[in-house]
């Protein structure tokens, strides 16, 4: 994910990065779908770990794209 940073900062790409478990902490995960929502966000980057849940957990909550990155 620390590539994706920087080439979103080498094109002048805004961007905020979150550490969030889907399993461990959906509730937060939901809430800050909803902030970034709010706050005018266009898409969506999540990297996926072992289990891979994060995307798609997040794509059931939003109607943003979402990339899943396979880490």
């Amino acid at each position: 994910m620390a590539g994706t940073a920087a080439v979103l900062k080498e094109f002048g790409v805004d961007y905020k990065a979150y550490v969030i478990s889907a399993p461990r902490a959906g509730d937060l995960l939901v809430k800050t779908i909803r902030q970034v929502e709010g706050e005018g966000c266009e898409v969506i980057i999540a990297g996926a770990g072992l289990s891979a849940a994060l995307p798609g957990v997040i794509a059931s909550r939003t109607v943003l794209p979402v990339v899943g990155v396979p880490l």
